[in-house]
C-alpha cells in the first residue's frame, strides 16, 4: 500500500488498537499528528472483519459498506469510541482483509482510523491507502 509521507510517519506499537489478537499480528504502523492511524499485518483469523461487524454494537458502530467475498472482506464504519473526557469520539474505520488464494494462503489485513471529524481534510488520502492496498507477490 502507499503511505504519504509526510503526513504520516512510522510508529512503534499500536496503542490504539485495543484487540490483543491484532496486535500480535500487526507488522507495519504510521501515525499522523491529526490523529489518522494505518496499520498492516497478517489478518488474525479467518472471518476477522465479520467479527469486527459483529462484535460492536449497533449503537456503538454505523456500517457504511460492509462485503465479505472469496478474494476480500471489507468494512468501513463510524465507531463511536470512549473518550478520556466521558463523552464519545467518532471515528471513521476502514478493514480490509486480501485472501491468498493457495493452499495454506494467508491474509493480509490493513486497519485504518481517522477521526469524524478530519474526513474533509483526510478521507480522500485514507481512502487511496485504502484502495491501494495489495498483495505482495
Amino acid at each position: 500500500f502507499d503511505v504519504p509521507t509526510p503526513p504520516f510517519q512510522a510508529a512503534q506499537r499500536a496503542g490504539y488498537l485495543t484487540d490483543s489478537e491484532v496486535l500480535t499480528k500487526i507488522t507495519a504502523e504510521f501515525i499522523t499528528q491529526r490523529g489518522a492511524t494505518i496499520s498492516a499485518g497478517e489478518a488474525p483469523s479467518a472471518g476477522f472483519v465479520s467479527k469486527q461487524k459483529k462484535n460492536v454494537l449497533p449503537s456503538r458502530q454505523k456500517v457504511l459498506k460492509y462485503q465479505v467475498g472469496e478474494d476480500e472482506d471489507y468494512l468501513e464504519c463510524l465507531v463511536k469510541v470512549p473518550s478520556r473526557d466521558f463523552g464519545d469520539t467518532l471515528t471513521h474505520r476502514w478493514w480490509r482483509v486480501l485472501k491468498e488464494k493457495k493452499e495454506g494462503g494467508r491474509n493480509a489485513l490493513l486497519a485504518l482510523e481517522l477521526p469524524e471529524d478530519r474526513m474533509k481534510e483526510d478521507g480522500a488520502m485514507m481512502e487511496a491507502i485504502v484502495k491501494s492496498f495489495r498483495l505482495g507477490n
